[in-house]
């Protein structure tokens, strides 16, 4: 089977893999996805996996943010990735704000970037 440059781009966003790692993995399994993937996994040390999941993680969070609203026009926006290490390093400070949040009547909501437009929705857009 004949190696395409989508395979190629597909196996390299699935395990993090260079281009070249990708190519001839893809290229010794014959083109066979799950057998690109076995022998990807076997070359790369233990650690690698790990900060493999974690750039996965990061890139899956950067376009996501929490979006805190209190009445119709007070807004404050903010990446989810700084509210979680927010909450990680400071629980306390966390659950007071959460909890004033509520006492205020105020949403607490998820915004997802659109790839393809790189911007974020409005409010009642999502």
């Amino acid at each position: 089977m004949e190696v395409t440059l989508e395979m190629i781009e597909d196996l390299r966003k699935k395990t993090g893999a260079s281009y070249h790692e990708a190519r001839q993995a893809l290229e010794s399994s014959e083109g066979d996805m799950v057998e690109a993937l076995k022998h990807l996994q076997e070359d790369r040390a233990p650690g690698e996996a790990i900060t493999c999941s974690i750039q996965e993680v990061y890139h899956r969070w950067k376009d996501t943010r929490l979006e805190v609203r209190v009445g119709p026009r007070s807004r404050f926006s903010f990446p989810v990735i700084v509210g979680a290490l927010a909450a990680a390093a400071f629980p306390r400070y966390t659950l007071w704000g959460v909890l004033g949040l509520m006492l205020a009547r105020g949403t607490l909501g998820v915004k997802h970037r659109d790839r393809i437009k790189g911007e974020y929705p409005e409010h009642g857009d999502e």
